[in-house]
């Protein structure tokens, strides 16, 4: 039996969580019969552009660290990817503002799972720079196996304006070239890893986390009023 490399390791865990995501969580089931409102639409882009900002900030940590410590080609990817990145935030301010221009919505503020989604990234990054590319592989791989599923359920079933929806969209059409790139590049970066277990978990806190995002925006519906 072929011994499977760290970065398919990863990546059936992924798709794993994605997977049942996508057939059971009862967030894309509401979505899927037209029960997603327009407020909890808002209320994920609020966590959607909390993450997005803070991803150059924990690229850039996470390259200084591994700098700091000797790392010199994984510090380079995580430059890499900085640049990459940059931006990116923009894309869910512009949903955010057209969802509160076209509901007449309150912006809210971030989910408290998505906080604590990006805490526990920061975590990650200081106790082990090289398990951030496990997060990093989590967030490409998730979005491009659920992200489309996502946006047509909402755009299809729930009215919600594609256009509105870009922060998701076109990390979608991104994610598709970099997630073969980022397998490639986890195995050449970590080599043969004796014990998977320490990268593993820092892969399941955070779909746990994102597990959490999830939950909170289902159990908030509906979690804004119209002004006035």
């Amino acid at each position: 039996m072929t011994k499977r490399s760290i970065a398919q390791i990863l990546s059936s865990e992924i798709e794993n969580f994605s997977l049942r995501l996508r057939r059971e969580h009862p967030l894309m089931a509401a979505a899927q019969q037209g029960k997603v409102e327009p407020a909890t639409v808002l209320r994920y882009l609020v966590g959607i552009r909390y993450l997005l900002r803070h991803s150059v900030p924990h690229l850039r940590l996470a390259s200084d660290l591994a700098a700091s410590r000797g790392l010199v080609e994984l510090a380079g990817f995580f430059r890499i990817k900085r640049e990459q990145e940059a931006g990116h935030d923009l894309w869910a301010e512009n949903d955010i503002a057209e969802m509160v221009r076209r509901y007449e919505l309150m912006c809210p503020e971030p989910p408290t799972s998505m906080t604590a989604l990006v805490a526990y990234v920061e975590t990650v990054i200081r106790k082990d720079p090289s398990h951030y590319l496990a997060y990093v592989l989590l967030a490409e791989l998730f979005t491009v196996q659920a992200g489309t599923a996502w946006v047509e359920a909402l755009v299809g079933c729930c009215g919600i304006p594609r256009s509105a929806l870009t922060a998701i969209s076109k990390h979608v059409e991104l994610d598709k070239h970099h997630v073969a790139e980022g397998i490639r590049e986890i195995d050449l970066l970590l080599g043969e890893v004796p014990d998977p277990e320490p990268i593993l978990a820092a892969l399941r806190g955070a779909m746990a986390r994102f597990d959490d995002f999830f939950e909170e925006l289902y159990q908030s519906r509906p979690a804004l009023r119209r002004v006035g």
